[in-house]
């Protein structure tokens, strides 16, 4: 398991719930023994209502500590990941909630040792009353302080831990394209990934992992990514940021999926402008183009297409099927063969 968000344990978001069950240990009988004969009470309410704070504080330090060591530290993350998490759910909100949460705790330890002394002060039941009133309502109060913060870190967890299992160091092939092109369907024809298909686009809202065994030692990752629009990578919204942080750290070699006939509801000239604008800004990774869905495209669609796409450059043109299987196999034999060279493995 390389996915580092994975490991964040489940915890509970709503703090009145961890108040309520404080409240509880708080008022439980606790059985204390004191040493020698005691001729009055004092020493054995002292040492039963220090052992109700440190039970309490006990129990609500070990929630945040749950909290705070279930998140990796941000910055040993690889970039792939700490930048999918920016979009996601945005470093510095998730910084600020740890550190909330973080300052929660301290306090609450050195509240729970400042009120532990001051059972020493204890003469009487009603003092003891107090202090224990006193104690639990400031704990009650931070809590309550932070509780934002644990309901962002609960929120932070759950779509964090959506994310696939994808091992930045094994070598990728990354699918792009606008959407509705038939990249989800290619990836579930070659690989091990089940992506839901649908005729309508923004099917996929995430990045979708498959692999493909090429032999027992050498698996290689495919990569579906939400479908792209031709805006600026500064419009683009939380959808696809994540198939262009996929593009920039994962892929060793990308497949661009262009569809001819329209059906995808977006122009050939539109899905070109994507294209360039992709071959613009990854310029160092090696990029094969396939026209999908030959198996509806008119003969003069797939020639206006394959002439375009010769005139920017690509002279190897692709032509595939991914509904039918036409010509995937060689498309993926391609793909395969340019990442393993750029990892250097032999075949």
């Amino acid at each position: 398991m390389t996915q580092p968000f994975a490991s964040i344990p489940s915890f509970v978001d709503d703090v009145e719930k961890i108040i309520e069950a404080a409240y509880i240990k708080m008022g439980k009988p606790i059985g204390v023994k004191v040493r020698g004969k005691v001729k009055d009470r004092t020493r054995i309410i002292r040492k039963r209502e220090r052992e109700r704070i440190r039970i309490v504080g006990e129990f609500i330090c070990n929630y945040l500590r749950t909290i705070l060591h279930g998140f990796p530290r941000l910055e040993e993350l690889h970039p792939f990941y700490r930048e999918l998490a920016d979009v996601l759910i945005g470093v510095q909100n998730l910084k600020k909630a740890l550190s909330k949460v973080y300052w929660g705790l301290k306090l609450i330890e050195k509240l729970t040792s400042d009120y532990t002394r001051q059972t020493k002060l204890i003469y009487s039941v009603e003092d003891a009353r107090e202090i224990k009133r006193e104690y639990f309502g400031r704990v009650a109060s931070i809590l309550r302080k932070i509780s934002d913060s644990i309901k962002i870190l609960a929120e932070a967890r759950r779509k964090l831990r959506k994310i696939p299992d994808i091992d930045v160091n094994a070598p990728s092939i990354v699918i792009a394209a606008a959407p509705n092109v038939g990249k989800s369907t290619f990836v579930g024809k070659v690989s091990t990934a089940k992506p839901e298909i649908a005729e309508y686009p923004f099917t996929t809202k995430g990045l979708i992992l498959g692999h493909v065994k090429v032999r027992e030692d050498l698996i290689i990752q495919i990569i579906d990514t939400p479908g792209l629009l031709d805006r600026p990578l500064q419009e683009r919204n939380k959808i696809e940021m994540q198939a262009i942080l996929a593009l920039k750290h994962i892929a060793d070699v990308i497949i661009f999926l262009v569809d001819p006939t329209f059906h995808s509801g977006y122009t050939l000239e539109y899905q070109l402008r994507i294209l360039r604008d992709i071959m613009r800004t990854f310029p160092n990774i090696p990029l094969i183009v396939a026209l999908n869905k030959i198996d509806v495209a008119k003969k003069e669609e797939i020639e206006k297409a394959s002439a375009e796409l010769v005139k920017m450059g690509i002279e190897k043109v692709f032509a595939i099927s991914a509904l039918k299987g036409k010509g995937v196999e060689d498309l993926l034999k391609e793909a395969i063969k340019v990442a393993i060279s750029r990892r250097n493995i032999r075949m």
